[in-house]
């Protein structure tokens, strides 16, 4: 689902959903699951449940606990030397009435006394003491926060639907929240950041306008990034002003203007921003300077299926990919069924810009992305396209005719 790296860069802690395991912990350094955690009697270390958040799992900045997100609070282990968790203790937040926590991103304080929880089902964001678990304040925050980051003495949050409903909005039900939203297509119309000021607890957070569907945040070099699942595109937030200052389209091939879904963001030293594209199975790699100039566009880098989280350990980049080779994880049942996925984790050094250009190519080849293929087709001067299996454009003729859907009973699908 997503992952986070240690502060010293030697393992990588992944939430899985997949049936007895919740967590896996991955050596960076001989690149092997080393530990897999859950309520499984396979697991190497058994927890009660098996649920995780929208979010990776969250390091003390020392290193020595790891925080993993569940449906009524956190999981917190103690790391141990080697890398391996130990001690799982669970920290609960209390329902708000039907609601429960359901929580997302959460960020910790430098001196690790504090995690800042997003707490998704419930509209806002807590401090919980970090040793003893105590819920220590709440703030009201927008509707649905999932990513969360802070940069001195603020806290940035991403609220996947937008702001609070206001009389006359659209609106429709999320989890006991009316949400303003397209009466057709109920997809949610508005995006914020809220800003808390930890200077100031007492005092109401404030906000700033994003694109649709913020879902992960990212701070450095001056700037908050925030990527805009719903709208594809990277809202750049200048935290010394407070402001978006730029927009970075994240569409490589103009001509299908939806479909690409950002969903994660990092920037390494020498200055490559790089945007996980879930939907075309992409980085999207720019060059950033500073919060003012307008990004470069250099090119993409081909993933595995669905990636969702991205980070730099040393001179590497880790992308990890949700669905990563599909329906193959070996299985006893005949055939595989959707919960058959295999994640994956892939790492490389960022190649060249010359080299990231000629990649490009092959993004665009494995994602069918060639000229006029979304346009109905005409007919090409009088004559006919020959049928094949699958037709560059849509109008065109099929060799398939005919498409059944055998359904098995007691499968379930998305």
């Amino acid at each position: 689902m997503s992952s986070s790296v240690s502060p010293d860069g030697t393992h990588l802690a992944a939430s899985v959903t997949d049936g007895g395991m919740a967590l896996s912990i991955v050596n960076l350094k001989n690149w092997k699951v080393q530990q897999l955690v859950g309520n499984s009697a396979s697991a190497d270390l058994r927890i009660s449940s098996n649920d995780v958040g929208q979010e990776g799992p969250a390091y003390s900045p020392d290193g020595s606990q790891l925080w993993l997100g569940q449906t009524d609070g956190y999981t917190r282990f103690t790391v141990r030397p080697d890398g391996s968790v130990a001690d799982p203790t669970f920290i609960g937040i209390p329902a708000d009435g039907s609601k429960h926590a359901l929580v997302a991103a959460a960020v910790f304080s430098p001196d690790g006394s504090t995690v800042y929880s997003a707490v998704n089902g419930q509209n806002r964001v807590v401090a919980i003491d970090a040793a003893t678990g105590a819920v220590r304040r709440s703030w009201a925050v927008g509707n649905a926060p999932r990513g969360i980051v802070r940069v001195g003495d603020k806290l940035y949050v991403g609220n996947e639907g937008g702001r609070p409903a206001k009389p006359g909005d659209t609106t429709i039900n999320s989890y006991g929240t009316p949400v303003p939203a397209d009466p057709v297509t109920a997809a949610t119309t508005t995006g914020t950041v809220s800003v808390i000021d930890l200077t100031r607890p007492d005092s109401a957070a404030g906000s700033i306008d994003v694109g649709l569907h913020p879902t992960a945040l990212y701070a450095g070099k001056g700037a908050v990034f925030v990527t805009n699942t719903a709208t594809n595109d990277v809202s750049v937030i200048d935290t010394a002003r407070g402001k978006v200052v730029q927009t970075i389209a994240t569409r490589p091939w103009p001509e299908a203007s939806v479909g690409y879904e950002p969903d994660a963001v990092t920037l390494t030293d020498d200055g490559h921003l790089l945007v996980t594209l879930g939907r075309a199975n992409a980085v999207a790699v720019y060059r950033y300077t500073t919060p003012q100039e307008p990004v470069s566009y250099v090119g993409l880098l081909p993933t595995d299926y669905f990636p969702s989280e991205i980070a730099t350990v040393g001179n590497e980049v880790v992308v990890s990919n949700t669905r990563g080779i599909d329906a193959l994880r070996p299985t006893t049942a005949a055939g595989h069924g959707t919960h058959d996925t295999t994640a994956s984790l892939q790492r490389f050094r960022l190649p060249n810009d010359h080299v990231i250009k000629s990649w490009t190519r092959k993004v665009f080849r494995q994602n069918g992305w060639t000229s006029r293929s979304v346009e109905l087709t005409r007919g090409n001067g009088g004559g006919k396209a020959k049928a094949v299996p699958v037709p560059d454009r849509i109008g065109d003729p099929s060799t398939i005719k005919h498409v059944f859907l055998i359904v098995k009973e007691n499968r379930t699908y998305d």
